[in-house]
């Protein structure tokens, strides 16, 4: 899965808080927002600040990384992963281009 759009990061956030069996409400509470800004963002309706993204990331035990080079590559990853092979099926590719541009067009996901 490739993350390129707010959209990407939402679905992302739902599917590794059902894996987790978290509560809409509970994720609210652990990143300070309410159930309703989780939904939406879920849905797709609302786009979050990059804050509240990488806050909702980190409230689901999942660790962003930043790898330098010329093809400017993000992957996260499960860091209750116990093994190698869980690890890397976490392990998402984001076009940081792609992300910024569409910030800066002001695109909604």
């Amino acid at each position: 899965m490739t993350l390129a759009t707010a959209r990407d990061v939402a679905l992302l956030v739902r599917n590794a808080r059902q894996q987790r069996q978290m509560t809409q409400g509970s994720l609210a509470a652990a990143i300070g927002v309410t159930r309703q800004a989780v939904a939406n963002m879920e849905a797709g309706r609302t786009t979050p600040s990059v804050a509240i993204a990488l806050a909702a990331l980190q409230a689901l035990g999942l660790r962003v990384h930043v790898l330098s080079g010329d093809d400017q590559q993000v992957t996260v990853t499960d860091s209750a992963a116990t093994t190698a092979t869980s690890a890397h099926l976490l392990s998402v590719p984001v076009d940081l281009d792609a992300v910024l541009a569409a910030v800066r067009d002001g695109e909604e996901a």
